[in-house]
């Protein structure tokens, strides 16, 4: 069934191993260009269904010739437009051929995997920031492909290859091979279950680069979710897939929209070009990705200083996971202090390189996915709102605090100072006097000397004054007066233990509170250590050290919020010079589009797809140049070898009498001229066109007696082969000479 290993093919590839099993409609060969020993693919068209191998090699049609020869030419039209095809994310179609009764493709090896299995190795499924990156080339593949009259038609995981650039590349474009199955009424064969659209079974107008839309939508979904799509059939299988897409949780909203309208059962209702679907795909991830750098920024606390000229160049990967880190590695270290000058110096040289680039002569490109959104402007208000809310909230807070311990000490030292007065009423009737207290009054003894007396019972105390005693009424006795009670200890400290301890508590407070808004100061949380500084002047509003830190958090995020707002004015700025210069180079104004895709790259240094246009761009040029110089030199030299009329006088090859022997044979001696006697040389000149026709016959030299037009009359029916130049056929003049004489 397949060629012998080692077998020369095209008398350049030595046929190796099978790769894959073999195909319905083609054989994969492994094989070495013996020109500089370097590794090749061979695709050969081989319908096994109606074909068999001969012993020599060569395919026998077994069973339908004409459908056999519809499916050769189809692939040698699409091998033909494959070579002229060269685009980075496209494997390149080194050269095509016929052989052994059928034809191959001949494409450059690369190393790498399938998307299918890369899928794999990321955990499944891919972050929707890198599958729409990914994506975004294959696409511009395609797209290269379709202005070239191409059709994918088989988009798959198993179609896409990644090397080991991550670069994701077609490996081939199979449109032939669906074309060939709808004729052969095979196309189930031909399909890929949960990528191939419905429209595959009807004619072949059906196929289109509709096809390769939603085949592309559904290898993006593949990618974001890692599970393969339904297959879609019927219009309620197209609804059971876009329930699959609505209901999916790893896909953003706008994503959402954009699958939704590729992926519809209805071709007329999808994007009619993959140009709309790259444009899509665009505005469905700007406005997040400027929403991404905000977050991002205000997540990470930013820093106090700004970024440099060349720092939004980080932003080129664009990956939500990896964005704190790519904006931290942007901030430069230094001092606190200087914030205001930095910035304003930063300000003026950014306001110069946007002028500069603002004055370039470009047409405006309209473009949904430049500009911010209203989306965007409400999520930043809202983020300003709810900032200023936690501020409002959070100084509410402190004030209730600190009231409310202010209140808390002021109450306790007025508790202090009521117990000590309820504590000091002594009675002045020493115990064992004999004189009983004063009725309604509460008498506190002091402590018996003798320790063996039983406990007296404690009285309670009531908040009422003390009794005041007449001597008459309370005597004194004289064991009273020769042993005065011992005064009773306070029960609560002194007023200036409790100021003290409210000092002390200040103190602890403002220390515990310095100590939150360093630390949220060393977190780089501006805003919240601003408030915080503030709670620290609360408690003591002379600490120059919090009004400096305070001052400091405030000029940090003012800093932070105008780097945010530089972060997306540059991307704005470059996501609008590169649809200008793509614009540009599709319709192939290289010069402007070089111009301005290295305007762009002054956002955006070492951007891989920027560096691969301009090379493309300058490539364009150069070989634009060689082309106009060769035609100026071809000019030239036509106008070297041409006359007035623009005939060539001097061509490359002239013009040829085909079989002149025979043509001079055919002209026959005039009577007249015979009997006459007249002989002679008779030279004729003609314009012999780019068709090989006569016109102009003119006689240069004649002798008469009908011997001219006897032979511009058997001139009129021989064949001419046209003069060439520059291996094209030209007009030219052509001199023919015939000698008429009576004794040959």
């Amino acid at each position: 069934m397949r060629l012998q290993q080692g077998t020369m093919l095209l008398d350049r590839f030595a046929i190796g191993p099978l790769l894959g099993d073999p195909g319905l409609f083609e054989l994969t060969y492994q094989a070495t260009d013996r020109r500089d020993e370097s590794g090749v693919v061979v695709r050969e068209f081989y319908p096994g269904a109606i074909v068999r191998r001969g012993d020599d090699g060569a395919l026998c049609v077994a069973t339908d010739d004409a459908l056999f020869a519809y499916g050769l030419a189809e692939h040698e039209l699409e091998a033909g437009a494959l070579a002229r095809l060269s685009h980075p994310h496209v494997v390149r179609c080194l050269t095509h051929g016929s052989a052994h009764g059928t034809c191959y493709r001949v494409s450059e090896r690369r190393m790498g995997i399938s998307m299918r299995a890369y899928v794999r190795q990321r955990g499944g499924k891919i972050a929707e920031d890198e599958a729409i990156g990914l994506a975004t080339r294959m696409l511009q593949g395609v797209e290269a492909g379709h202005e070239l009259g191409l059709v994918h038609g088989m988009l798959s995981p198993t179609a896409v290859f990644m090397d080991r650039g991550r670069t994701p590349m077609l490996l081939n474009f199979s449109a032939a091979r669906l074309y060939y199955a709808q004729v052969a009424g095979d196309i189930d064969a031909a399909r890929v279950p949960g990528f191939s659209p419905p429209e595959l079974s009807g004619e072949r107008d059906t196929v289109g680069p509709w096809t390769d839309v939603f085949s592309a939508a559904a290898l993006l979904l593949f990618m974001v979710t890692g599970k393969t799509p339904p297959a879609v059939m019927t219009p309620s299988q197209g609804k059971r897939l876009a329930r699959t897409v609505e209901r999916s949780r790893e896909i953003t909203t706008d994503l959402k929209s954009v699958l939704l309208q590729a992926l519809q059962w209805d071709p007329t209702a999808r994007p009619r070009s993959v140009s709309l679907l790259l444009d899509a795909l665009a505005r469905a991830v700007a406005d997040r990705r400027q929403v991404v750098a905000l977050d991002a920024v205000q997540a990470e606390g930013g820093a106090d200083l700004p970024l440099e000229p060349e720092a939004p160049a980080a932003l080129s990967a664009w990956d939500d996971a990896a964005a704190p880190a790519i904006l931290a590695s942007m901030i430069v270290t230094g001092p606190t202090m200087g914030l205001s000058e930095q910035m304003e110096e930063y300000g003026s040289e950014h306001q110069k390189r946007s002028a500069a680039v603002s004055k370039r002569p470009v047409e405006p490109v309209p473009a949904g996915n430049l500009p911010p959104t209203q989306e965007l402007q409400v999520r930043i208000a809202e983020l300003e709102n709810r900032q200023k809310g936690f501020n409002r909230l959070l100084g509410t807070l402190v004030v209730v605090v600190l009231l409310a311990v202010v209140g808390f000490f002021a109450g306790f030292r007025m508790g202090l100072s009521t117990g000590s007065d309820y504590g000091r009423v002594v009675s002045d009737t020493a115990p064992g006097s004999g004189n009983p207290p004063a009725a309604g009054s509460n008498v506190v003894s002091p402590p018996e000397d003798n320790e063996g007396a039983a406990p007296r019972p404690k009285e309670t105390l009531a908040p009422q004054p003390a009794p005041v005693a007449t001597p008459a009424a309370r005597p004194v006795a004289p064991a009273a007066r020769a042993n005065p009670p011992a005064p009773r200890p306070a029960s609560g400290p002194t007023p200036e233990e409790t100021q003290a301890a409210i000092e002390a508590e200040q103190t602890r407070q403002y220390q515990a509170a310095r100590a939150d808004a360093d630390n949220l100061f060393a977190r780089r949380a501006w805003r919240e250590a601003e408030i915080a500084y503030a709670s620290v002047l609360a408690l003591r509003p002379d600490d120059r050290y919090a009004t400096a830190q305070r001052t400091a958090a405030r000029d940090s995020a003012a800093a932070e919020a105008t780097r945010a707002q530089t972060l997306i004015e540059n991307e704005r700025q470059y996501q609008y010079l590169r649809g200008q210069a793509d614009v540009l180079f599709r319709e192939r104004h290289w010069a402007d589009a070089l111009d301005i895709y290295t305007a762009a790259l002054a956002y955006r240094p070492g951007e891989a797809y920027l560096t691969e246009q301009i090379a493309l761009a300058r490539d364009a040029m150069e070989a634009a140049s060689r082309a106009e110089a060769e035609a100026r030199r071809l000019e030239d030299r036509i106008q070297r070898a041409t006359d007035e009329n623009g005939i060539f006088v001097v061509p490359e090859t002239p013009a040829r009498l085909v079989d002149e022997a025979t043509v001079r044979n055919q002209v026959e001696y005039p009577a007249r001229a015979r009997r006459a006697g007249v002989e002679g040389r008779v030279i004729l000149r003609m314009m012999i066109d780019e068709a090989g026709q006569l016109h102009d016959p003119t006689v240069v030299q004649g002798i008469g007696f009908g011997c001219e037009e006897e032979v511009i009359q058997v001139l009129q029916n021989a064949r001419f082969e046209p003069a060439t130049f520059n291996r094209e056929p030209v007009k030219s003049w052509y001199l023919f000479t015939l000698v008429f004489s009576l004794n040959p």
